[in-house]
Formats: C-alpha cells, sequence, structure tokens
C-alpha cells in the first residue's frame, strides 16, 4: 500500500471514530483500538509497513501539540517548592 494512500486511509478512520465515538458511547481510545485491531485482523492480509522516520513525522508531531494544548496551563507555570 503506497504511503500516502495509508496516511489517507488512518485520518479517514480518525475522523470516522470522533464521530462514531458520540453514538456508542464508548471512550475514543477504546474504540480506535478496537478500529485499528479490525483493520490489521490476519485474515484480512492487511499488511503495511511504514518507514520509522515517516512515522515520526507524520504522527508524532499532532499528538504533541494536541498534548500541549491540554496541558493545564496553571500548574505548568505554577513555581514548585
Amino acid at each position: 500500500m503506497h504511503v500516502a494512500v495509508f496516511i489517507l486511509v488512518v485520518l479517514v478512520f480518525v475522523a470516522l471514530s470522533g464521530a462514531l465515538v458520540r453514538l456508542v458511547r464508548l471512550p475514543l481510545p477504546v474504540l480506535q483500538i478496537a478500529i485499528g485491531a479490525a483493520l490489521a485482523w490476519p485474515a484480512r492480509g492487511l499488511h503495511v509497513e511504514i518507514d520509522p522516520e515517516l512515522f515520526l513525522l507524520v504522527f508524532i508531531p499532532p499528538l504533541l501539540f494536541g498534548d500541549a494544548v491540554a496541558a493545564p496551563k496553571r500548574e505548568l507555570l505554577a513555581p514548585h517548592p
């Protein structure tokens, strides 16, 4: 599978899981793990190899940015005793 197509498929499933989480009333990470497990089921034969540098470049920065935005600013800037 071409890497660009793989990234687009992952983004589509992430967007769908965000909408689907409102319907099934499950925590988002649980739903995303279930979707990932269903996509990677051995009987389907889906096997994707992605370069580690590409993974670090494409997936890690948005995750870090999301955590930085959600971080409690007051506790972060408070002086430590």
